[in-house]
């Protein structure tokens, strides 16, 4: 873990105020998705003890599950956990929800926008009100940038294939984050992608 120890950059038009490096040493569960959003309940505890976190958007490298890994035959099950997840973040007011633009990036492989369209229809498909797509065709160039905060030698940068979706996720939180985080990266591996992606959530 380290902290936002990085130097600031002035011309960004949001502040990077914490920065957390962890390491995946074993294979994930063949069961379970991403612990994105595990993850992101710890980095919630340690803002919570520094003050009042004025969340505007968080940015994860996602190490997508190879699904044609014998011990990962199906992302039935972990698809499952997250459905099951789901429930949890709607089980609350309405006026909770908020509007979000989520990139995924593949950098030099374009991977992912070969796959956007049937995550699209997948998103859709799956019956879940955690994060629902606006109906509307959400257009790539009016989505929000983030500028990579890690190096171009610890993914396939620097950024270049991106897909874009606009939608209302059930609450704006690091937890509701951390949940849209393993979603996609499970419905990204369904359709192929098998390459690191940048993953960028901004409160709309």
């Amino acid at each position: 873990m380290n902290d936002a120890g990085q130097p600031e950059d002035p011309s960004a038009w949001l502040p990077q105020i914490a920065w957390f490096q962890v390491q995946v040493t074993h294979p994930l569960h063949p069961e379970r998705p991403l612990p994105t959003q595990a993850f992101l309940n710890c980095i919630d505890d340690v803002m919570a003890r520094m003050g009042t976190l004025n969340l505007k958007a968080v940015q994860l490298l996602l190490p997508l599950p190879n699904l044609g890994d014998p011990a990962r035959h199906s992302s039935i099950e972990a698809v499952g956990v997250l459905l099951q997840a789901a429930d949890w973040l709607t089980d609350g007011p309405p006026s909770r929800s908020a509007q979000v633009w989520v990139s995924l990036d593949s950098g030099q492989d374009p991977a992912i926008t070969t796959a956007a369209p049937h995550m699209r229809e997948q998103i859709q498909e799956l019956r879940q009100d955690a994060f629902l797509l606006s109906s509307a065709a959400a257009i790539e160039q009016d989505a929000p940038v983030l500028e990579p905060a890690i190096r171009d030698d610890a993914w396939p940068g620097p950024p270049k294939y991106r897909a874009a979706f606009h939608g209302s996720l059930a609450e704006w939180s690091l937890d509701a984050v951390g949940w849209l985080a393993g979603f996609l990266s499970e419905v990204a591996a369904r359709q192929g992608v098998h390459t690191p992606l940048l993953f960028t959530a901004i409160k709309a």
